[in-house]
This record gives C-alpha cells, sequence and structure tokens, in this order.
C-alpha cells in the first residue's frame, strides 16, 4: 500500500510541471508559485502552446503565441489564455536573469 501511495505522488508530481514545456527557466529549475492544473474551462476544446518571460519578481511580462502547435483558433478562447496566463508566478531572485523564457500548454476542456 506505502508502494502505491509512493507511486501516485509521484504521478502527481510529474504531472503538475508536464505543462512546462521547455525553456531556460526549466534549464535553471526556477519553480511555478502558482498552483494550477494547466486546464481551463472553454467552449473550444483543445491547446494553446504559449512562450511566456518571466522577469526577476516572478511576474510574466510577455506572452507570445505559437501557432503553429496551438489547436485552437478562437480569439476569445485566447484572450481567456493570456489573462489566465498572466496570474502565473515564479520564483523570485536576483540571480535569475531579467528575462527567463518557458513554453507553457494550456488545455481547454469542455
Amino acid at each position: 500500500m506505502k508502494l502505491f501511495g509512493l507511486l501516485f505522488v509521484t504521478f502527481l508530481a510529474y504531472n503538475s510541471n508536464a505543462q512546462l514545456l521547455s525553456g531556460d527557466l526549466l534549464d535553471e529549475n526556477r519553480k511555478l508559485e502558482t498552483s494550477t492544473d494547466f486546464t481551463l474551462k472553454d467552449s473550444n476544446k483543445g491547446f494553446v502552446v504559449c512562450e511566456l518571460a518571466v522577469d526577476r519578481t516572478g511576474k510574466v511580462t510577455s506572452i507570445a503565441f505559437d501557432l503553429a502547435a496551438t489547436t485552437v483558433v478562437s480569439i476569445p478562447s485566447k484572450i481567456k489564455v493570456r489573462n489566465y496566463l498572466n496570474t502565473f508566478v515564479f520564483e523570485k531572485g536576483n540571480h535569475f536573469p531579467a528575462f527567463h523564457h518557458v513554453k507553457v500548454k494550456i488545455t481547454l476542456v469542455d
């Protein structure tokens, strides 16, 4: 039973960061302090991939959509994703670069 519990917790921990796809932010192990499951409720199903720029204070300063990797074409849905991503807060630190970049995948569900 302990093994099952350990595997379950490990699985959840892996999935919690699975939507941070790539970037310098991940390479330097900068943590996401906002609790999220990387999903949004929306009438359009699919996913949106964005590249975020994060400053030293941990705030998202820029969001660029990766249209080649995104399956949602609805502009209102993309605005909803942009507003959601602006609430993300990452680990603060003066030892980080002025702007860190990371690709994020947000899944839209019904």
